[in-house]
């Protein structure tokens, strides 16, 4: 059987400038006080450009007998089977296959950054130490990004073709020279903001410089939007159509009036992709199935946006039983917010395949709890070490990587899968140990050893880490 082969080419332009001031001061108000801040600006720009063809190679051409003198090739006895084994054949690529790829996108974003700390050392006793510190962070980010996939290839003028060549450069340029690459253009925008507030104190107890003991919270105001513009200008049913379709995340082909599902068929025992994704699509009141999404609904689910206030707490225990040995302890709560490109709600195609993702709008906050264990010695003058660390995490809601079918394409294979994001119901729970260990080269002055730049060795070290982690999340009944 013919496998399909994809080749692509991938132009990537990237551009980021950042301003940056950051200062450290010891202030005279109080001994011991000491102020850090740092302020930062940032303005990036990526264009990526994907043009791609999807190929296969039938032996002897398309039919199932070699023509006459032409001998049948053997079946393969190595793998992967080159095409000099499949013997005298032809390329192939047609619009069934999704034979083109051709996507577009330019993101622009702008970052700001701030954070300002104060750190006061008090000593208690002779014996009891206290560090205090607090802090302010705040950071907003803006992304526009312009998209542009082409839809519906069409070669020559025709959305139904096939073209073939017993070479594959002369497949390309065949193919390529004839490509109209103005038709079936979707074009999408997506205008998203990021804006995190967080204020954080933290006090540390030292007894007898062997044994701290730490505690933290932290505030954190987090808000994301995600504003999409993916509607085409056409219509369907009299409503207006998206690309990718609605069908992919949001609608379903569960009314049986319109001849989505066969006649006598339970939609209830069928599974759509927004219940996979966990998403709240509006039910039609007047058929009792989703269908028909008006304009203002539609928009209520491209659109995403997150607005909480997460209370973080912190705790930590280190013990110094002997010189050069620390025994550390901690747990902590965090979050693990989505990405602009998780929920933007437009298509690109991952470098090197012709594997299409798009983001998820409907994406909420990940929370995690963390634990945390490790052991070190620290040894030399400039801090080499050997250290052993173990840890075991909580995430609920974790976000995940999924792969949809797009329920409108049933014959164009690949190009009807499309990579995207979603909040597993489940909590996940991962566990992992790690070695890490580092040397300088300055030993070379203990053993007296003497040659032309033996100084540049004491800016040398070598380390290295070893990590095993096992992680497992269960799956839904939907997803399954």
């Amino acid at each position: 059987e013919a496998l399909p082969h994809y080749q692509i080419i991938l132009t990537r332009e990237r551009d980021l400038d950042v301003y940056q001031l950051n200062g450290n001061h010891d202030v005279d108000l109080l001994e011991g006080l000491k102020v850090k801040w740092a302020t930062n600006y940032a303005t990036s720009t990526q264009d990526d450009k994907s043009l791609g063809m999807r190929f296969f190679f039938e032996p002897c051409g398309i039919n199932t007998v070699c023509p006459p003198g032409v001998p049948l090739a053997p079946l393969p006895t190595t793998f992967p089977v080159r095409v000099g084994d499949l013997g005298p054949g032809n390329y192939f690529a047609s619009g069934l296959s999704g034979g083109i790829v051709d996507a577009r996108t330019d993101v622009d974003e702008t970052q700001y950054f701030t954070r300002f700390d104060l750190d006061q050392d008090i000593a208690l006793h002779e014996l009891v130490d206290l560090n205090l510190k607090a802090g302010f962070w705040w950071e907003k980010a803006d992304r526009d990004v312009d998209a542009s996939f082409t839809e519906s290839v069409t070669v020559g003028g025709a959305s139904q073709w096939a073209l073939s060549s017993t070479t594959l450069p002369e497949l390309g340029r065949t193919l390529f020279e004839r490509f109209d690459s103005a038709s079936g253009v979707r074009d999408s925008t997506t205008e998203a903001s990021r804006e995190i507030t967080a204020g954080h104190a933290n006090a540390k107890l030292t007894f007898l410089e062997d044994i701290d003991f730490l505690g933290g919270l932290r505030v954190e105001q987090i808000y994301i939007d995600s504003k999409n513009s993916p509607f085409t200008g056409e219509f369907n049913f009299s409503r207006p159509t998206t690309f990718p379709p609605t069908y992919l995340f949001f609608d379903r082909l569960d009314n049986p009036a319109f001849g989505e599902v066969p006649p006598g068929t339970d939609s209830s025992t069928l599974t759509f992709n927004d219940q996979i994704l966990g998403i709240n699509t509006p039910i039609n009141p007047d058929t009792g199935f989703v269908d028909l999404l008006t304009e203002q609904e539609i928009l209520a689910l491209v659109d995403g946006e997150i607005d909480e206030t997460k209370v973080l707490p912190s705790a930590a225990i280190t013990y110094r039983p002997i010189e050069s040995v620390t025994l550390r302890a901690a747990y902590s709560q965090t979050v693990a917010r989505p990405s602009f490109r998780e929920m933007g709600y437009y298509v690109t195609v991952e470098p090197g395949t012709d594997e299409r993702t798009v983001g998820n709008p409907q994406l909420g906050l990940s929370e995690v709890e963390s634990y945390d264990a490790r052991v070190e010695y620290v040894f030399g003058d400039l801090g080499d070490l050997v250290a052993f660390s173990a840890f075991y995490k909580v995430i609920d809601d974790p976000i995940e990587s999924i792969i949809l079918r797009n329920p409108l394409d049933r014959d164009s294979g690949s190009a009807a899968l499309y990579r995207t994001f979603f909040n597993n119901p489940n909590t996940a729970r991962l566990w992992g140990i790690e070695i890490e260990a580092r040397k300088t080269f300055d030993f070379l002055y203990d053993l007296g050893l003497d040659f032309p730049g033996i100084e540049l060795f004491e800016y040398l070290s070598v380390g290295g880490n070893f990590s095993y982690i096992e992680a497992t999340v269960g799956r839904t009944e939907a997803e399954r």
